[in-house]
């Protein structure tokens, strides 16, 4: 006799902005969430979300130049990996990445696929070669703790805040990559995070339409 395997993944959807973010830990995942919702809401579509500019040479140009973007920051994590046959790679773990060797890796061909970052002193992250964003973090003080308040409570005012900081950070961190590529008529953006709030509110992870 065979066992269904239920799961949960948890979606944020926020029209005003025609935006939708799954909390899926890899792409297969996410495209069978998108699946059960196009079922489930007709007319609903979605597609990936461009920029005018790679992630790989913002964050290349970043670490070369020293100077992040306007609100964020670049944190202690990055790596760097060459496009040649040799497919080297170079990680960088709990360590200042303002070093010439950093810029010489680069300079050499080892170009960056994962770049921690903070945005705002509130939401950590980790942006990626394909724009997606893991380990998905909120600084603490971001979250108010009241003990007082049920479970549920606590979820919905969690959930409020996780979504309302995320709201103001993927307009920031869209200008620092050029702003959105717009491909033909506009459609729902999907922005795959796959970094979880390490929190109550479980993850955002997922992508823009």
């Amino acid at each position: 006799m065979a066992f269904t395997k239920q799961g949960s993944v948890q979606v944020w959807i926020d029209p005003a902005a025609r935006l939708l973010m799954i909390d899926a830990a890899s792409q297969g995942r996410a495209d069978e969430v998108l699946t059960c919702l196009a079922k489930a809401m007709e007319g609903l579509g979605a597609m990936l979300l461009q920029t005018t500019a790679s992630p790989v040479a913002a964050m290349s140009e970043w670490l070369v130049s020293q100077e992040p973007p306007a609100g964020f920051s670049v944190d202690r994590e990055c790596e760097l990996k060459a496009g040649d046959e040799s497919k080297a790679v170079v990680r960088y773990s709990r360590h200042a990445l303002d070093i010439e060797e950093v810029q010489q890796h680069i300079a050499h061909g080892k170009l960056p696929t994962r770049l921690a970052m903070t945005w705002e002193g509130r939401v950590s992250f980790l942006l990626t070669d394909t724009l997606q964003i893991k380990k998905l973090t909120f600084v603490d003080g971001v979250f108010d703790d009241d003990a007082s308040a049920s479970k549920a409570d606590r979820f919905d005012a969690d959930a409020a805040i996780a979504t309302g900081e995320i709201r103001k950070l993927i307009p920031d961190l869209l200008e620092a990559l050029g702003g959105e590529l717009v491909i033909g008529a506009a459609a729902p953006r999907c922005w795959r995070s796959l970094g979880m709030i390490r929190r109550r509110f479980n993850s955002i992870t997922t992508s823009i339409r």
